[in-house]
């Protein structure tokens, strides 16, 4: 993305391919977690249509696969639905980032934006409006970002589903959920005050694990926030 040696694109039709050319190297981390969702919602229950519905309207990968889990242990619906708040707060944050630069978009325009939005859009997208050129049509290079990265993901999750429904109970695919968390998780500590969240929210889960609905995960996720905030504060603090 160097601003002095990228072509820029001015056409609407050029900015949603060079998006989606863009997404490319992304997609190769989008089938699997796709694959894994489509595998955990039949293997909890879900009907296939019901999994694959979850795929389309939720679209909220790691939230996605949280809720999964809940409705395996009979979690309540307000529980299941805090858990997947929580998990998905940075998206406020995100909206608030790239807002300052869809403010004259209509409002359906607005609302496929969020619909669409994921960690990886977001990125490519502020990364494009950020670029400094007079082109009108930057959102056309978001939505060929975030289009090829929801198709991707829907495609992948209707493969798993068929694949889950083939997979006999005895292989206990279940491990694979929480591997999947943990190799997402790991690469995101690259701070002092990340590193002290990760492990008040692990030691917390252990801790309330007894407690009924799942109530853990919420407990050692707002502890985890919490406790990264005021470390991350701190830290900041320390280095003036």
């Amino acid at each position: 993305m160097n601003q002095g040696t990228q072509t820029i694109a001015i056409s609407k039709r050029s900015e949603f391919m060079a998006g989606i050319k863009i997404s490319l190297p992304i997609l190769l981390a989008v089938v699997p977690f796709g694959l894994i969702a489509g595998i955990t919602g039949v293997n909890v229950g879900l009907s296939p249509l019901q999994s694959l519905a979850g795929s389309v309207f939720i679209f909220a990968g790691a939230a996605q696969i949280a809720a999964y889990q809940l409705f395996a242990t009979d979690a309540p619906l307000l529980i299941l639905c805090l858990v997947m708040l929580i998990i998905n707060l940075r998206h406020m944050m995100y909206s608030a980032s790239i807002g300052i630069y869809t403010k004259k978009l209509s409002l359906w325009t607005r609302a496929l934006f969020a619909y669409l939005m994921t960690d990886q859009s977001f990125a490519i997208g502020v990364l494009r409006y950020q670029q400094d050129d007079t082109s009108n049509f930057k959102h056309y290079y978001y939505f060929g970002a975030a289009g090829i990265i929801w198709l991707v993901w829907v495609v992948s999750a209707s493969v798993g589903i068929v694949v889950g429904t083939q997979v006999p109970e005895s292989w206990s695919l279940d491990f694979i959920v929480p591997l999947m968390f943990i190799a997402l998780a790991i690469p995101s500590i690259q701070s002092k005050a990340k590193l002290i969240a990760a492990c008040v929210a692990g030691i917390s889960v252990l801790l309330f694990q007894p407690l009924p609905f799942n109530l853990a995960l919420i407990i050692a996720a707002i502890l985890g926030i919490s406790v990264g905030l005021m470390s991350e504060s701190y830290f900041e603090k320390d280095t003036k």
